[in-house]
């Protein structure tokens, strides 16, 4: 009973986790030894190959070493904040790419911050202050088939749910994908105003190729809508259903979650056709 529980909260609280907002880098601080440490290190090298008999050489190498040791010291520093200056100009200019929204930049940040997502996802396209992101799902069949439930005495047990049941479970898991998804790419991401989002359904009961990887959702983010978002609670369904250009097709009174008919959207369309072709490859 625990997991069927567990796997219902996993599916559907994606949403909640929190991404730490990206923030410009610094460079590392320098570590630069002391005139002391490098005194010692002057000093060691300095009498290197010289017989401890021929007192007299070693003294004069020490001392010489140990004159030296403060221009040694303050050239060491000097290369070494020379060295984090130019460490800082890269990570400035990579962060100025990030703000400025260039492509590559963008499509490598996102594609790193959705390596570790359940639901795959990876970013297709950017223009601009938008990102396309494309999201694959597994069917209702990720959804446990029983429910937490109890007896009429009051004991805990598990009951079967049913198809409408399921298919709500399967709703909110979609919309907790998306968010969640859209969430963190506004985080990595902070000059993207808007998230195209494309749900791709990878269905292994499919009865046809058409069937086995089919959109399911698509639509607009907007970043200052997704910042008003009451996280703790929010309307899944609500969020998936209002979001801009909402694309979502559910049949049958138990509401399942169909393909959508891409006749009029040509890009999408292409989108789902080379994911099909890639897993061909």
């Amino acid at each position: 009973m625990a997991d069927v529980a567990a796997i219902e909260e996993a599916l559907t609280t994606q949403h909640l986790e929190e991404f730490a907002p990206a923030a410009p880098p610094q460079a590392a601080d320098v570590a630069v030894p002391s005139v002391r440490a490098t005194a010692r290190r002057l000093r060691r090298e300095a009498v290197q190959g010289l017989p401890r008999w021929r007192v007299g050489e070693r003294r004069k190498a020490k001392r010489a070493a140990k004159a030296s040791a403060p221009d040694v010291a303050a050239a060491a520093r000097e290369e070494a904040l020379e060295e984090q200056r130019r460490a800082q100009a890269a990570a400035d200019a990579e962060w100025d790419a990030l703000l400025n929204n260039d492509s590559e930049m963008i499509m490598a940040v996102l594609e790193a911050a959705f390596e570790d997502n359940s639901s795959p996802a990876a970013p297709i396209d950017c223009r601009a202050d938008s990102a396309t992101v494309v999201i694959v799902i597994g069917s209702a069949n990720v959804v446990p088939d029983q429910q937490l439930a109890t007896t009429p005495s009051g004991e805990p047990t598990l009951r079967k749910r049913t198809k409408t049941e399921r298919n709500s479970v399967y709703m909110n898991f979609l919309g907790s994908t998306v968010l969640a998804t859209v969430k963190e790419a506004f985080a990595v991401a902070p000059g993207l105003y808007t998230i195209e989002v494309l749900v791709v359904r990878k269905d292994e009961d499919a009865s046809s190729p058409d069937d086995y990887i089919a959109a399911i959702y698509a639509a607009h983010f907007h970043r200052d809508r997704v910042n008003d978002i009451p996280w703790d609670r929010v309307d899944l369904v609500h969020e998936l259903m209002t979001a801009d250009d909402a694309l979502l097709r559910r049949r049958g009174q138990a509401g399942t979650v169909a393909p959508l008919g891409l006749e009029h959207e040509p890009e999408l369309a292409d989108v789902v056709r080379r994911i099909r072709d890639s897993l061909h490859n």
